[in-house]
This record gives structure tokens, C-alpha cells and sequence, in this order.
């Protein structure tokens, strides 16, 4: 395995004495160690500016980075209407900690603003979500969908202002050669008829099929409510609405006829308990459809007329995952005594340029760079998947049931369903013991380590990771440096240029205070600082 550590840019080169010798140019990039880390050696060894590998301590000397190993397997996608969640928030995040399906997807979650993601899902799962909101509904509680994607996949948001009007999000799911754009949609009872509804989610259905390359695959996921429609199948596994025993409306017309304008099939035939089909799931124009069958076991709770629905479809993933670790020094096992001498046999006033202050502290930070770096080891942090309340009994029941799961969505044999039904009890039952006896832990030290209790309360109010999309003034950006260009614009635009009067130094000067003083109080030449505003 191999960590990847960001080298510095590149800084002006420089060069000091040191008792008399002169020693060769410095620079940041020329005092890297290169690929094996907490080494001293004598002399410089050139690294190129960027990013490189350090062998951390479980990859071995001569492991060798494969150059284009794949292999075929499924990508196994959860659905359900879960008919709200705000009442089970535990009961989900402890559900969706062990990482069983790659995506989750849900309609009706009843969320809103004051329930963070990271609440339900934590680190594991990048999530977008479209809540209940004015925009979308008059009502004020209920709906909402959300599309939970496995951090180990790359999920973009698609977002378009006119679509604001509906309940539904729109991803796309960059895999190995082509992208799954995947929908999540929750048409309400009383909105079956709505046309303005019906025509918007229909023109997004025309714009990501219209922006959709021809080996890219559409999944739509909604609860439709659409009672009146009876399905039958065919030999290849879709499903066609039979008008001999259905009963339409222009709504649902009008629907159906998006849906195979832009050849995508209906492919759930499971019923609930009333015969009936509420959750449809529509898939691009294959050869055949996907396996799609009731999942295993609920993630939290059974929803009275919707069975949650468990769909694999086939990818290609990459053999090898980089992991990016955390490289730090090491700080302890410095040499200090040679980056003592080096410091104590340098003239400064010679280095340091006194006229030019940016160039002074560039070369006083070059030369540290190059202290720091030779007589300083690195050493690589693994990034843990574990929570911290998780033991390594619970980690192993992860893995059997994750392995279960897979065996019986492959098969679909009873005697599968029931070995994974069993380990997940066993999951279950540990799960909720361990975080509970972590949140006992946690409660029992508020007066030896009230910090650790605030700190666990804190991390439960923030998400914890950066959006992977971002959006300014109609732009959306999923590309890291994309991103930081839209910053930039932004400050940009809010950035002005002034310049202040003498009065109008003095005058704001006066009304700003420290420590309970006036900067008046203190020996302070304002013309000094108008000197350095200008």
C-alpha cells in the first residue's frame, strides 16, 4: 500500500555558508529524501515537484503498482421509501456503518435542515439530498430523497434551477469507462395529476439522456405512487404496462411515454401486500435487465406497503485502490543536535536579505525546509475505516456480513438468505452494544475529560468532509482545482481595492480597542500605518 504526500511548490533556490564551506543550493524539492522515508543519508538527492510514493510498512520493497488489472464485479445499489427517518437516526447511522451496499438510496426520508448527513451516514458515504421545502411542496413535513454513494466511488450532484419544483436528485457515478447517472424521485399522492410536476421530471429525464454517452447507463429509483398501473413481464426481464386491466390519467401517459421515448423500461416486479406496485425503477435500453429482488433484510425498519428493493447491475473496478495515508514527520526521533549545529553555524545576517523582506523569510523558510527534511523522519499514518466505537470482533462480523450479502444477491438461494440473515442479527445486536458502550464512555468521563465530551457533541453538529460539488454563479465544479477557481472568483468579485485618507485612518483607529484600550492609548504613529496601507 502507498501513501502519497504533496511536495512543496517550487521556491527560489538559495544557498548558505556554513563555517566557511559553502554548501550547495537549497530548495525545498532538493532536500526531499525521495521514496523511502527516514533515511539520513549524506548529501541531496533530487525529488521532481508533486506528488510521490512512501512505502508505508505494509507494502513490501518490491511491490509494483499495477499497470492495468481489472476485474468485473457488481455494484449493489439499496432502495427503499423508509416512510421517515428522524425518529431512527441511530438506528440508520449504526445500519449504514457497516458498509454492506455500495449505494443507498431513499424516498420519504422526512428529513430537513436540523439532521446533518454525516448524522446518518458518517464518513462512509458522500450524500446528496433534496429535503421537503417551499420550493418543492406546500406541505411543510414529509417527502424528501436522498442518494448515499460509497466514498470509495466518485459521485458528482447534477443540478438544474428548474428543477427545483420537484422531489427528486440527480447524480452521476463515474465508473471504469463509462458513468451511471442514477435518479431518486418521490411524486406524492396528491401530485400524480400535477403536470407541472410530470414535465419537469420529464424534461431532466431529456436532458441527462440527451448529455449521456451511448455505453453510460440511467437508473431512475422513485415511489411514483401510480396504483391504477398494472405491469406485465417480458422474456428479457422488463416490465410494459398492460392497458387491459390499468387504469391511466394524462399524468401517467405523459410519463410513460418520457420514459420510452428515451429507451428506459420498467424492470420491479415485486408487489406489496395490496398487489399493488408504488416504487418503480427504470434502467437504460440493455440487453437485459438487471437483477432486482426484495433486499435480504430491511436496514432499519419494514414500511407497510413498501418492500425495500435490492438491484445489482455489473461495473469494472480496479484491482488496486490507492489509499492516500497521512504522511507526517516524526518529530520525536529528530535529530536535534545536527539541526542545532546547522542553525547555531549559519550567518544569518548573510542569508537574510534586509532590504526585501519577502525574499528573507522565503530563504529562511528554504532553509528550514532543507533542516527539517534531513534530520527530521516521516513516517505514514494509515487511514482507519474503523469508528472509534467499533472492536475487532465487530470488524469480522462486518466482513461476513458484507460476504453473506454478496452470496445471496449472487444465488439467491434460502439457505444464503438465512446465513446472512443470522450474521446480520449477530451484527445488529453487537453493533448497537458497542456504541452504546461507547456513549457510556464518553458520558462517564464529563468530569475528568470534559473536552472528549464536547468534542464527540461538536462532531455530531458539522458534516465532515468538504461537498464534493460546489456551485457559483451558474457554475458547477467537481474538480478540486475547478473548485478553488470558483473561490477565487468569488473573492474576487467581493474584493475592493481602497485607499484611505489619514483622517480616515485616525477616525477608525479610534474605535477599535485591545484589551479594553484605545488604540489612541497606546504610543502608536498612524502615519505608519497609512505608510503601510499605501
Amino acid at each position: 500500500m502507498y501513501g502519497l504526500m504533496e511536495a512543496p511548490s517550487t521556491p527560489a533556490s538559495v544557498q548558505f555558508r556554513q563555517q566557511g564551506h559553502d554548501l550547495q543550493h537549497v530548495s525545498c524539492h532538493q532536500s526531499r529524501s525521495g521514496p523511502d522515508y527516514g533515511v539520513l543519508e549524506e548529501g541531496f538527492q533530487t525529488v521532481p515537484a508533486g506528488k510521490y510514493r512512501c512505502l508505508t510498512q505494509s507494502a513490501s520493497a518490491d511491490k509494483k503498482l499495477p499497470s492495468s488489472e481489472f476485474r468485473s464485479s457488481d455494484l449493489h445499489i439499496y432502495y427503499q421509501n423508509v416512510g421517515g427517518m428522524n425518529t431512527s437516526i441511530e438506528e440508520y447511522f449504526l445500519a449504514c456503518s457497516d458498509e454492506s451496499y455500495d449505494v443507498i438510496v431513499f424516498t420519504e426520508t422526512w428529513l430537513n435542515d436540523r439532521t446533518l448527513s454525516s448524522q446518518i451516514f458518517g464518513d462512509n458515504y458522500d450524500v446528496f439530498r433534496t429535503d421537503r421545502c417551499p420550493l418543492n411542496s406546500t406541505k411543510s413535513i414529509g417527502g424528501g430523497v436522498l442518494i448515499a454513494v460509497n466514498h470509495r466511488f466518485k459521485a458528482v450532484l447534477i443540478e438544474n434551477k428548474s428543477w427545483a419544483s420537484i422531489e427528486q436528485v440527480w447524480i452521476r457515478l463515474k465508473l471504469s469507462g463509462y458513468s451511471l447517472f442514477l435518479c431518486s424521485i418521490y411524486i406524492p399522492p396528491d401530485r400524480t395529476r400535477d403536470a407541472t410536476l410530470i414535465n419537469t421530471h420529464c424534461n431532466s429525464i431529456n436532458t441527462i439522456c440527451e448529455q449521456s454517452l451511448p455505453n453510460d447507463e440511467v437508473v431512475v429509483f422513485g415511489d411514483f405512487n401510480f396504483s391504477g398501473v398494472k405491469w406485465r413481464s417480458s422474456p428479457d426481464g422488463f416490465l410494459f404496462s398492460d392497458p387491459m386491466v390499468s387504469s391511466f390519467h394524462d399524468g401517467i401517459n405523459n410519463l410513460l411515454d418520457c420514459y420510452s421515448s428515451n429507451l428506459l423500461r420498467q424492470i420491479n416486479h415485486i408487489n406489496n401486500e395490496n398487489g399493488r406496485i408504488l416504487d418503480l425503477c427504470f434502467v437504460s435500453n440493455i440487453d437485459c435487465a438487471p437483477g432486482i429482488n426484495i433486499a435480504a433484510s430491511p436496514l432499519v425498519k419494514t414500511v407497510t406497503h413498501h418492500p425495500a428493493l435490492h438491484l445489482t447491475t455489473r461495473t469494472t473496478l480496479s484491482d488496486f485502490c490507492c489509499t492516500v495515508d497521512t504522511v507526517c514527520y516524526d518529530f520525536n526521533k529528530a535529530d536535534y543536535d545536527s539541526i542545532l549545529n546547522i542553525l547555531l553555524n549559519i550567518n544569518w545576517n548573510e542569508e537574510l536579505d534586509n532590504d526585501n523582506i519577502d525574499t528573507a523569510v522565503q530563504v529562511f523558510s528554504n532553509i528550514m525546509s532543507y533542516v527539517i527534511d534531513r534530520h527530521v523522519p516521516k513516517r505514514v499514518v494509515p487511514k482507519s475505516k474503523r469508528l472509534p466505537w467499533q472492536t475487532s470482533e465487530l470488524q469480522r462480523l462486518k466482513r461476513l456480513k458484507r460476504a453473506a450479502l454478496r452470496r445471496y444477491s449472487k444465488f439467491g438461494e434460502l439457505s444464503l438468505r438465512d446465513e446472512y440473515l443470522k450474521v446480520n442479527y449477530t451484527y445488529k445486536r453487537m453493533s448497537r452494544e458497542c456504541h452504546s458502550n461507547h456513549l457510556r464512555s464518553v458520558q462517564s468521563k464529563l468530569k475528568s475529560d470534559p473536552k472528549g465530551l464536547w468534542k464527540y457533541v461538536n462532531e455530531q453538529r458539522k458534516e465532515r468532509e468538504l461537498p464534493s460539488t460546489m456551485f457559483y454563479d451558474e457554475r458547477t465544479e467537481s474538480d478540486f482545482q475547478n473548485i478553488c477557481d470558483l473561490f477565487a472568483q468569488k473573492f474576487s468579485s467581493v474584493f475592493c481595492n481602497e485607499s484611505l485618507s489619514l483622517s480616515e485612518v485616525s477616525s477608525a483607529a479610534s474605535n477599535v480597542s485591545l484589551y479594553g484600550q484605545s488604540l489612541n492609548d497606546f504610543d502608536i504613529d498612524v502615519s505608519m500605518i497609512q505608510s503601510a496601507l499605501s
